[in-house]
């Protein structure tokens, strides 16, 4: 795994239309924010930790900065790329105090273990052991996730981080992705996500969805 200091990038997600930012950047779709459990803090248990990631495509150099500012507005500290790189600047990410994670794997295929592993390192950190922590802004810690499209590879990480977290069912996990972001996880991907097996050892039981 590569890990290199990087600042803050919005990204696409939700919506398939293109989202106009000033007159000469934009994004291909809007990023798509995941907040799991969905409730007030008193309705969640305490063994359950509060999951926030960020959905979206891969920003290209013209439009990093783009993203950058939707990243920022949303709490993103950590941005993991799961895709080959279609932007370079990494010293416009780390001005904006988000760190990259290149976690790369094959469109088409499962991540393999040693992405796994890492991205649930990566969860882990972020929302079990530093579960307490705020930005300067108050807006809880989020981490940005994409792939080219945001539909695949990305959302089947979010979905195994609710599966492995919060004990989501993979059915469970998957129809909360899919509401909020159309288009993502397509058959073979379910049927992998209906197949996994959970690795990480947690104190919490089965989680349904809190809204």
């Amino acid at each position: 795994m590569r890990v290199t200091k990087s600042s803050s990038m919005g990204s696409n997600g939700g919506s398939r239309h293109s989202a106009r930012v000033g007159a000469s950047a934009s994004m291909s779709s809007r990023p798509t924010l995941v907040v799991y459990p969905n409730g007030k803090a008193t309705d969640v248990p305490k063994h359950i930790p509060r999951l926030r990631f960020l959905i979206m495509d891969a920003p290209r150099e013209s439009n990093l900065h783009v993203y950058i500012q939707e990243c920022t507005k949303n709490g993103v500290t950590d941005i993991v790329r799961v895709c080959e790189p279609t932007y370079h600047n990494i010293a416009e990410l780390k001005n904006a105090g988000i760190t990259l994670h290149d976690l790369a794997y094959d469109d088409g295929t499962s991540p393999p273990d040693n992405i796994l592993n890492s991205w649930l390192d990566i969860v882990e950190e972020r929302f079990v052991v530093d579960n307490a922590s705020t930005l300067p802004n108050d807006i809880p810690p989020t981490v940005a996730v994409h792939c080219i499209a945001g539909l695949g590879r990305a959302p089947v990480l979010v979905a195994i981080a609710l599966m492995e977290f919060c004990r989501c069912d993979a059915a469970i996990a998957v129809k909360y992705i899919r509401d909020l972001r159309r288009g993502a996880i397509n058959r073979k991907q379910l049927t992998y996500l209906q197949d996994y097996k959970c690795r990480r050892q947690t104190s919490s039981g089965a989680c349904c969805v809190i809204s």
